[in-house]
């Protein structure tokens, strides 16, 4: 009754010094197991912190590598896209020298390659270790040593041909003209003066 009394008059119960003593020990481990666990949790929120920051940082990274592909594969596409308006451009121009091509055709047709015949050039009376010559349209043909013919070849078409000199013989003919329409042998008559 006194203790209710002298709670209602203000006055507390006073404690020993060993209770008070016990009850700072315990707020002090409670204080200190509480300032341990605010730092882990600091500690654990830092370490989310930098894991955010680390995956931004990624984040960032690749978006920029994105934005670079991105980049990169417009740049291929106006290549490619360019590279095919040159190819239908060369396309136009090769249908354009096509077209030219077969209008020349029509207008001058391809010459028709004309038969070619051999002629032969055959000598009498020289003696085998002496050469004669032929100019036949400009163009000199010799025989060989030990040959008494020359054997050329002709297209069709006509050809006058000269029998060049030897000193010591006359020559039977000694010009002549051809019509070059099938294989010809002309005889030469060489004879010692």
């Amino acid at each position: 009754m006194f203790a209710k009394l002298m709670r209602k008059l203000g006055y507390v119960k006073l404690r020993d010094a060993s209770e008070v003593q016990k009850e700072n020990e315990q707020l002090k481990q409670l204080i200190s197991s509480n300032t341990s666990i605010i730092n882990d949790l600091n500690n654990t929120i830092k370490s989310k912190e930098n894991i955010i920051n680390d995956l931004t940082d990624k984040f960032n990274e690749l978006n920029k590598l994105k934005i670079q592909y991105e980049n990169k594969f417009i740049d291929y596409e106006k290549s490619i896209s360019e590279h095919l308006k040159n190819i239908e451009n060369l396309k136009i121009k090769l249908q354009s020298v096509m077209s030219e091509l077969n209008e020349y055709k029509s207008v001058y047709p391809p010459p028709v390659k004309k038969k070619t015949y051999a002629i032969i050039f055959k000598q009498q009376g020289l003696p085998t270790n002496i050469q004669f010559a032929v100019n036949v349209g400009g163009t000199m043909y010799y025989s060989k040593l030990d040959e008494d013919s020359i054997t050329i070849y002709l297209q069709e078409g006509e050809y006058d041909y000269i029998i060049m000199p030897i000193r010591g013989y006359k020559i039977e003919p000694e010009k002549g003209h051809l019509t070059v329409n099938n294989n010809h042998i002309v005889l030469i008559n060489f004879k010692a003066l």
